[in-house]
């Protein structure tokens, strides 16, 4: 049986703490500091939906409106009254696009590409 791996990201450690005895009854949960606070667990996919709905559960609870929740690498919004929602909206862009909009952010002069053509505004 394939084990998902689920991150859930926390506002604060004690909600996170909140989350890990919560999810504790599907799975051995850890509370981890990873660009903020998450809980971190291993489960059989066919829990997903119990994890899901304990989420909004606990959403509830702390009063937050949404969290992010990461399936294998697959981040999704959980929100209390709404179905999850996998965020599949990413954006890819080449590194000079990246350049060119920080160096306008910054008000100076974009650099140029690889090929020392202007980076176009």
């Amino acid at each position: 049986m394939r084990l998902e791996e689920i991150r859930i990201a926390a506002p604060s450690l004690t909600a996170a703490v909140v989350l890990r005895r919560e999810l504790a009854a599907f799975a051995p949960a850890f509370v981890g500091l990873r660009h903020g606070w998450t809980v971190e667990l291993d489960l059989p996919g066919e829990h997903l939906d119990e994890v899901r709905a304990a989420v909004r559960d606990w959403l509830r609870e702390i009063g937050e409106p949404s969290t992010v929740l990461v399936v294998d690498r697959v981040p999704e919004a959980v929100a209390v009254d709404l179905p999850a929602i996998v965020l599949r909206a990413r954006v890819r862009c080449g590194r000079g696009d990246v350049l060119a909009a920080t160096a306008r952010r910054r008000g100076g002069t974009p650099q140029r590409e690889s090929d020392g053509r202007p980076i176009p505004r």
